[in-house]
């Protein structure tokens, strides 16, 4: 004979698979390599099986450089399809970034769903200065699913 679960039973046992939790990373803007660099990829999380994440940034230093550089976060092939690309120099001390125009107060964030690392994107020129502190909060979707630090 067949055993048959109700819905709510289902649900109760999805949700005591899924496990979650928020990763945070932590970047020194220098102008070099994987720290501000222009064309450079700063890698962020690392994620493993299927997950749904927020990202959003807090700034600890205002972003600085002689130019206009520009930071997008996303992942390998859309890097800019988690936070839009913003003007870095706009990112000022004590404002949170999670879309293209940072704040003093900004609305909660889109969530994602991500089978890829989340990685940083610098365009247009270097980044020489500033220090932000990213925050990636994530839910698994499937039983593999985790976000660490890169």
């Amino acid at each position: 004979m067949t055993k048959y679960i109700d819905d709510l039973e289902w649900q109760d046992q999805v949700n005591s698979l899924r496990k979650g939790g928020v990763a945070r990373k932590i970047i020194v803007f220098d102008g070099a390599a994987h720290k501000g660099l222009q064309a450079s990829v700063i890698n962020l999380f690392t994620v493993t099986g299927d997950v749904r994440v927020r990202v959003n940034a807090k700034c600890a230093t205002s972003l600085d450089s002689t130019g206009a550089p520009t930071l997008e976060i996303g992942i390998a092939g859309g890097t800019a399809t988690i936070i839009a690309q913003t003007t870095a120099k706009n990112i000022d001390v004590d404002m949170f970034w999670n879309d293209a125009t940072p704040g003093t107060i900004q609305a909660d964030a889109s969530k994602f769903l991500a089978a890829d690392d989340i990685i940083g994107t610098v365009g247009s020129a270097n980044i020489d200065s500033g220090q932000l502190t990213f925050y990636c909060e994530w839910e698994a979707l499937s039983l593999d699913g985790n976000v660490v630090a890169s």
